[in-house]
């Protein structure tokens, strides 16, 4: 499933197709599988939940395309902001999502 290049063919994104270009192919496949997933729990989660699960990427710049990925795709929605839970992260602000129903 790639859900970058059925969603955001256009070019319009160049930013978002560089990332995506850059990301290990194995990883972001696995990335769009786990938040397939979680999206259809019911739960709400965020990138660290993600994290947890599959680990991180070669670069941080490539959670982005996954998540933008998935919410064009109709697969989740944003449903809040909050500081993050990920020390790295340094109390920076992080999306939580949910599945679409």
């Amino acid at each position: 499933m790639d859900l970058l290049t059925d969603t955001i063919a256009d070019g319009s994104y160049d930013g978002v197709n560089q990332a995506d270009e850059n990301t290990e192919p194995t990883w972001a496949e696995l990335a769009d599988r786990e938040i397939a997933a979680m999206a259809r729990s019911g739960s709400e989660f965020t990138s660290s939940d993600l994290r947890e699960v599959i680990g991180e990427p070669e670069h941080p710049n490539h959670w982005g395309p996954r998540f933008t990925a998935a919410r064009r795709a109709g697969v989740i929605e944003l449903v809040a902001v909050r500081p993050s839970s990920t020390p790295s992260r340094h109390g920076g602000l992080v999306r939580v999502w949910r599945g679409v129903t």
